[in-house]
């Protein structure tokens, strides 16, 4: 898999995210790695996506989610559903499910 730098850089600040078992908004994110408008984040969060499930980890980007609707978009239910999401699962418990599993995860991480 080629991964863009970017998206490392974005995997790296989804982590320290992650084992403050914090979450954080697509708007924050992109201003805060300067990565244009909040939408342009889709990219980079997909490549960590397949990152994170290549490795047998829980999906990373589940810490990053709408100001709005408060938990991930449908970008993060796009990946879920190829990988560990059936059509007949409530998208608000499975997206919490996951931030707890990638809050304990990554919190375990040194």
């Amino acid at each position: 898999m080629n991964i863009r730098p970017k998206s490392i850089v974005v995997h790296a600040e989804l982590v320290r995210v992650a084992k403050a078992r914090r979450t954080i908004t697509y708007g924050e994110l992109a201003e805060k790695l300067h990565l244009g408008i909040a939408r342009n984040t889709a990219h980079y969060l997909n490549e960590v996506g397949e990152i994170e499930i290549a490795n047998g980890r829980p999906l990373l980007t589940a810490v990053v989610g709408s100001k709005e609707k408060r938990m991930s978009g449908e970008g993060f239910f796009a990946l879920a559903r190829q990988n560990r999401l059936s059509n007949n699962t409530d998208r608000r418990t499975f997206w919490e499910n996951e931030l707890r599993k990638v809050h304990d995860y990554w919190s375990q991480q040194k």
